[in-house]
């Protein structure tokens, strides 16, 4: 995947970290990069998966990827709405399994920075958590599918 922004940062969880953050408290109108665009990458996900499990990253890199697709196709009138109700199906099941993951994790909160990996995972969760809420905030408009209507074998 190729960007058409330069990324900002190597591709570490620290330097990460400290790009997204000021971005996040930034108020330069114009940022010279996409959020959304970084945590959809391979390169993210490979950054992330070193800190959290793999399934949990391709499960959060997929969520970003399908819902940002979403957002951007929902908005063309001829784009057929059973391929998109195709790609909502995909998200959800990957946006129960990253939310999934986060609640898990964070219902056993202790901040412990005691140590650079312990400080490094913690850094993965705040990114998947702000992502999480990115991705949240474009789809806050779309008529969501029960999760009770997706067959279990999905779920896994």
């Amino acid at each position: 995947m190729s960007f058409a922004f330069q990324v900002p940062f190597e591709w570490n969880i620290n330097d990460a970290s400290k790009a997204i953050a000021h971005w996040l408290i930034s108020k330069d109108p114009q940022p010279t990069f996409s959020v959304v665009g970084l945590m959809s990458s391979h390169g993210f996900r490979r950054m992330i998966t070193l800190h959290v499990n793999a399934r949990i990253s391709s499960a959060f890199k997929l969520f970003v990827y399908v819902s940002s697709y979403i957002h951007v196709w929902s908005r063309e009138e001829d784009y057929p709405p059973q391929q998109l109700a195709y790609f909502r199906l995909i998200g959800d099941v990957a946006a129960r399994q990253v939310l999934l993951a986060l609640d898990s994790t964070l219902r056993s909160f202790r901040l412990d920075l005691s140590t650079p990996k312990k400080r490094s995972k913690w850094q993965a969760m705040f990114l998947l958590l702000l992502g999480t809420i990115i991705v949240v905030q474009y789809d806050q408009n779309r008529v969501r599918i029960p999760i009770a209507n997706i067959p279990s074998t999905v779920l896994c």
